[in-house]
């Protein structure tokens, strides 16, 4: 298993991790970590980042709905 399999495991398990915790625990530089994050969520993760800790939750309902808003869906 690569670091980002291994970081994404790890927010998926629950663990709410800063930047600075993921450069030390993984490896990756915290420019990384951004792109890492952004990938994530461009495959439908939904990691979030609050209090400077990235984790992983439950989109709300409006968020779903934007975001089918964006896409053109019809529901």
């Amino acid at each position: 298993m690569n670091r980002t399999q291994k970081l994404r495991t790890a927010l998926v398990n629950g663990r709410e991790l800063s930047t600075a915790q993921i450069v030390a625990q993984f490896g990756l530089d915290a420019e990384s970590v951004r792109s890492t994050i952004s990938q994530f969520r461009r495959e439908g993760l939904a990691v979030y980042n609050n209090s400077g800790k990235y984790r992983v939750g439950t989109p709300t309902k409006a968020v779903v709905a934007a975001g089918y808003a964006v896409l053109g869906a019809r529901g």
